[in-house]
Parts: structure tokens; sequence; C-alpha cells
């Protein structure tokens, strides 16, 4: 299919509404959006379409601050100077033409070449280097540094460190001979908070920008929009009944597709693509499943209860337990709100693999459930 227009089928607004927050040009952005909403797609069409003024960073990969800091500057380097990428990326002094070039300019600029390459030193230090970095590259171009999942990278320091973090980047994104920084978290973050908090370093430091989960029937008007090259027999009834059955989860919508019959009714054909997607994740969602175990105590009664919608306190005696668990699958990602005080599971691959493996407590608990009245939300206490 054809891109740009067909990864941002199903999220056209919110690619058109963050193109011109971007093009205000605020010093700080904080995306919050909600697991599995697609922003990561569309930031990477704005990596494709404004590749001179925009560096996307994973923040998945690192631990900490120096971390990050490092791995900024191999995403600039990368994206604006590839031809000393290499270099870079070595241990060795600069050899080539770019390479020596690079470190020059930088040299001359101030930035600590080995404690950035190397992860040494004050990892406040090397922040600001790499943010010097990002911006030497950008030259008199206005830039911007994306953080994609920086909220990952959040939930696994402690409150002293995501405080001081965050304060470093508040001093870099006052300074106007530095790159603008765009951070991505999830809703109700701790970036988000931070900039409602009088007593925080970030407070009011920036602005924020939410993106919700894609209602299914946007597929498919938006096709009239981003008239996408769609292959042989992908129909708009057959987007809509696979939107409807991924819950409007984007990646999951195109995979799913890609897998459908294209032959028959499009309800059944979206079914039959829906179910070898999850064959095809079987090994991968049964390991998640174990490690769930890691995050909490109770997180795979939580996840359970929650994919056959029912309420956590109604497998968990101790409501307190229940937040704990519902808290730490929220800061990876795991579970989002749909609504205030309702709990879902983020990835709908999940559930339906849950609920084809059930425990035996939850599918006690569903047939009653069935034979006590209709389906309803999970309600869960407000952590």
């Amino acid at each position: 299919m054809s891109a740009p227009f067909y990864e941002l089928t199903g999220r056209l607004a919110e690619f058109d509404a963050l193109q011109e927050r971007l093009r205000e040009a605020p010093r700080l952005l904080v995306i919050s959006a909600v697991p599995r909403s697609g922003v990561s797609r569309l930031l990477a069409q704005f990596d494709e379409t404004a590749a001179a003024t925009l560096v996307l960073v994973d923040a998945r990969p690192c631990r900490d601050q120096l971390d990050l800091a490092m791995q900024i500057a191999d995403a600039a380097i990368a994206h604006l100077q590839p031809a000393a990428a290499v270099w870079w990326q070595s241990t060795s002094p600069p050899t080539d033409a770019p390479g020596l070039r690079l470190a020059r300019t930088l040299s001359e600029n101030g930035i600590d070449l080995d404690g950035l390459r190397f992860g040494a030193g004050s990892p406040a230090d090397r922040l600001t280097d790499a943010f010097r970095l990002t911006q030497t590259l950008f030259g008199t171009r206005p830039g911007t540094i994306v953080v994609d999942h920086f909220g990952e990278l959040l939930s696994g320091l402690t409150a002293s460190a995501v405080r001081g973090l965050l304060g470093d980047l508040r001093i870099l994104v006052q300074r106007h001979d530095t790159a603008a920084l765009v951070l991505v978290e999830s809703p109700d973050g701790p970036v988000a908070a931070a900039l409602a908090d009088p007593e925080h370093p970030l407070f009011r430091a920036g602005q924020q920008f939410v993106v919700a989960r894609a209602e299914p029937a946007r597929f498919v008007s938006d096709l009239a929009i981003t008239r996408p090259s769609l292959p042989h027999g992908v129909t708009a009834a057959l987007i809509a009944a696979v939107a409807e059955l991924t819950e409007g989860v984007p990646d999951l919508v195109w995979r799913t597709l890609e897998l459908s019959c294209r032959d028959g009714e499009p309800v059944g054909a979206a079914a039959e693509g829906w179910r070898r997607l999850q064959r095809a994740a079987e090994a991968s969602l049964a390991s998640e499943w174990g490690l769930l175990r890691r995050v909490h105590p109770h997180a795979q009664t939580v996840a359970a209860a929650l994919a056959f919608d029912l309420a956590p306190t109604s497998a968990l005696a101790n409501p307190r337990s229940a937040s704990d668990a519902l808290a730490r699958l929220r800061a990876i990602g795991v579970t989002w709100q749909p609504q205030p005080r309702m709990w879902a599971l983020s990835d709908p691959l999940l559930t339906a693999w849950i609920q084809g493996h059930p425990p035996p407590w939850a599918l006690r608990m569903r047939v009653a459930r069935k034979s006590g009245g209709a389906r309803a939300r999970a309600r869960a206490p407000s952590t």
C-alpha cells in the first residue's frame, strides 16, 4: 500500500493537528499518547517528510539519563551526518574525511566528544552536549529532538532520578541555542503531571498534545481523503470489519488486513485474518504473559480480569493490591483508561490470548457473568 497516506489512514486528523502544533515551534511539547494509538508511525511520517528538521530518538533501549544523551547524539549523527556515523559508533580516532570534519566541528563548539561517545562524566553535562551536538548539526535551520517512548524510560527510574532528568531538560529547553524538544509518554504520565505541578522544576515549561485511540470508523472515513493504493480485494467494508476487531490499533489493522482472505464477505474475511495473526503471535504472547508476573505479583490476575471485563477487585480481596498492579501495568503501557475509572488492556492481541487461555477462576467467573446479565466494561479504583 502507498505511503505515507496508507499509514495516515485512521490518524489523519491527529497528523494534521500535530503538524500544526509543531509549526508553532514550542520549546517543549509533551505528547500524551494512549498505548497502541499509532503515534510512533505519525512521528515516523514527520521524520520522512521533514528529514532536515527533526531527529527521532527511541528511548526504549536507554537505561538512564546518560544512555539517553548518547542515544540522542547517535540518532542525530545517523540522521544528519550519516557519513560520519561509522566513526562515531566506533572506539577509534577519526581517520576518514567525514569523521575528521565532524570531530573538528564538534570540538570547536566545546562538545566533549569522548564523554558523549563513550558515556563518561556527568549525565547532565552529557545531555547538554547531546543537545548542542544536535543543534550544531541543524545549523541555522530550526530543529527538534523527538524522544519517543520517553515514558518507558522514566518508568525504570527512581522518583529522584526522574525529577533530576526533567529538571535538566527544563534548563535545556529554556536555552535558545539548543534544539526544541518533544517528549512522548502515556496519558497522566510524570511529564504531563510535572507541567501542572507548581512545585516541580518543569512547571509550565511547555505544551501538551493528547493523542487518543482512533475510533474504528475513522479508518473508513479517512480513505476518502488519503486515497491509499489498496491491494486487490481490500475494500472499505473489509477495513471497517478489521478495525472493529482490532479496536482501532493501527498496526494491528494493517497486519490483519495482510493476513485476511480477500474472498467472501468482509466480516468472515476479517475474522480469519485476526485468527491468523493470533496464531502467528502465539509464542510472543505466551512469553509476554509469563513476564507479567515479574512486573507485579498480581499483574497476571489483574490482566486476566480486564481481559474478561471483570473488576480486578473481584479477583483480589485487597483493593490496594489491585490499584498497585494497575499502576505498574499502566506505567509500562499494558493497560490504559478508555474513560475515567475504566481500565482495559492496551493490546487486543493480548486480550484475545488470555481469553483463549483463561485462568480457572476467570473461566468460572465468566460463566457466572454470562448467566447473570449483559457484558460491561471492567471498573476499578482510580490510581
